[in-house]
């Protein structure tokens, strides 16, 4: 079988990992006799011609720090924080990831320098082999065929190796390979020589533990060890991140509000908002007048066939929202004011002009900046004065669609790093997400007032009606302990962003932006909207934006990750 270049892999069952009894010794001896028959049978002494054509040699145990594969890492940082909130919540969990933070490869065959760097594009040195202690619970054997190796020698070669220390083993095809009978039935997964493919086969390998810790938290909430009513927030939380980690992900067509459902609500004078929480229900917020099995019984008729899929929650209660600017890398508004007092708020991101130009443009909200040419400040590092930064060059005054845009000075862009940093605080190209928002999707932001942090979609698709409010938002609750919200008031403007699945963890896509969150919720049935964040379509700002002011903007491409060979491998 050989696994496509889009990386659609099927793995079988998962091999269980080789006890750690078999000392190095004997296996480098164990596969140095296979490696000896091998030679043979394809009568080319490759140890004699090693140093002539570059090959360090036929055989490298090798270890790798866990970062060197950024998908992985991004997804270990993700669990090793569900463990952390566990044990805050268990009398004795386990903490099954503690300390393991090295992978264990086996790599054979043809082996240069061109052929490692089809693992990880990291140029950290891997760590030197020493105790077991830390060793990441599954590890690979990759094979890297010549041009001219029979692959029926390589499986008889990887046959021989008894036990097998390896967790899964993996042939790279040689480029002159060209598929045929042989390769088709090959008992071994076959790898095109693309970076692209090889990596994600290595990660989706790598991931399995993880993803077995997350399914044993799942199975432990279904027998009902861990009480779903205690947790509801842990619960939901490993749903998303095991979302993440599957290949299809949030990839299913997401569930929308149908129009006619939108427009009859919006004409109701008695309705606050309403929206779909999670991925399986819909709830209207109303008021304590509003008649609640009558107003069940016109939505029901409106479209039964979204009510056979959603379930319906009325909310009898007001929902309060706040915006975040409170009086306290931040952008304030006020330069009058004594600084430790100056009204603050997020510069979510730095732009530039798609078109060419120059200028360098911020992104906040408007009731930040509630006027064009309304000045924006910052501090010196040194003098803790504010001097001008730029200013205002759109603020919508549609309400509640709460965006805003400033100018950066001239003098000033040269000190503006305009790089987007991902969860794991690497550069990244950034994608503006079109589509519907993925329903309990893992996401982040890095903020003024809470640095980055992790949160998940607990409303895909939300309306406010008491701001006159027609624009598309969804709101994001904290993956975090209740102390740690996922956005405060200063955070306004922050870019909300979601991994991509690629192995490199080359982009992000920016969903939208933080504009204010919930702090008061009069019904019990709906607590969990607490602390949540309001966050506005970044798509439809921006192409708001560019009707207005005709002006498009475009996220700086990242230096680690605009090679186009790269990306193409």
């Amino acid at each position: 079988m050989i696994c496509s270049y889009t990386c659609n892999f099927t793995f079988g069952s998962e091999t269980e990992v080789a006890p750690a009894t078999q000392t190095k010794l004997q296996i480098s001896k164990t596969l140095s006799d296979a490696l000896d028959k091998r030679n043979k049978n394809v009568g080319n002494d490759r140890n004699k011609k090693s140093k002539s054509e570059g090959y360090r040699s036929l055989y490298n145990e090798k270890w790798y720090k866990i970062n060197s594969f950024p998908r992985l890492y991004y997804h270990y940082e993700l669990v090793c924080g569900l463990e952390k909130r566990l044990k805050a919540l268990r009398s004795s969990p386990t903490c099954a990831l503690k300390g393991a933070e090295r992978v264990q490869l086996y790599l054979a065959g043809e082996i240069t320098e061109e052929t490692e760097k089809l693992i990880t594009s990291m140029k950290d040195e891997p760590v030197k082999y020493s105790l077991r202690e830390g060793q990441w619970s599954v590890s690979a054997l990759i094979y890297f065929q010549s041009e001219n190796e029979y692959l029926s020698t390589i499986e008889e070669l990887i046959d021989s190796i008894r036990p097998a220390v390896w967790t899964k083993a993996f042939i790279v095809l040689n480029q002159t390979i060209r598929p045929t009978k042989a390769t088709a039935e090959s008992k071994y997964p076959l790898l095109y020589r693309k970076k692209k493919c090889v990596r994600e086969a290595l990660n989706s390998l790598l991931e399995i533990p993880l993803k077995k810790i997350i399914q044993g938290f799942l199975e432990e909430f279904n027998r009902g060890s861990i009480r779903k009513e205690e947790m509801p927030e842990v619960w939901n939380e490993c749903r998303s991140i095991l979302s993440q980690m599957s290949p299809e992900g949030n990839s299913r067509d997401e569930i929308q509000i149908p129009e006619t459902i939108k427009e009859f609500l919006f004409q109701r004078s008695g309705i606050h908002g309403f929206g779909i929480w999670e991925r399986s229900e819909f709830r209207v917020f109303i008021g304590n007048d509003e008649n609640i099995e009558q107003l069940n019984s016109e939505l029901y008729k409106l479209s039964p066939e979204f009510f056979n899929i959603m379930s319906l929650h009325i909310v009898s209660g007001e929902m309060n929202i706040h915006r975040y600017v409170k009086q306290g890398d931040k952008v304030y508004l006020d330069k009058n004011c004594d600084n430790s007092k100056a009204s603050y708020a997020t510069a979510g991101a730095l732009l530039k002009d798609s078109h060419g130009q120059d200028e360098v443009y911020g992104l906040t909200c408007h009731h930040a900046l509630a006027h064009e040419k309304q000045i924006v400040y910052i501090m010196s590092p040194q003098t803790k004065e504010l001097s001008k930064f730029g200013e205002c060059l759109y603020s919508d005054t549609e309400p509640f669609h709460d965006f805003a845009v400033f100018q950066i000075d001239k003098d000033k862009q040269r000190n503006c790093d305009t790089t987007f940093l991902n969860r794991l605080e690497n550069p990244c190209n950034v994608n503006i997400y079109e589509g519907p928002i993925p329903a309990n999707a893992v996401v982040h932001k890095k903020g003024a007032t809470t640095n980055l942090s992790d949160g998940r979609i607990m409303s895909s698709e939300f309306y406010y009606k008491l701001f006159a409010n027609r624009s598309e938002m969804f709101l994001v609750s904290s993956i975090d302990s209740p102390d740690h919200p996922f956005s405060a008031q200063g955070d306004s403007g922050s870019v909300v962003f979601q991994h991509d699945r690629s192995p490199d963890q080359r982009s992000v896509s920016a969903l939208g932006l933080v504009t204010g969150g919930i702090n008061e919720v009069r019904d019990e049935s709906s607590t969990e909207a607490l602390n949540s964040t309001v966050c506005l379509r970044l798509n439809k700002a921006l192409s708001r934006l560019s009707e207005k002011k005709q002006l498009d903007l475009e996220f700086k491409k990242s230096r680690r990750t605009s090679s186009s060979s790269d990306e193409s491998e």
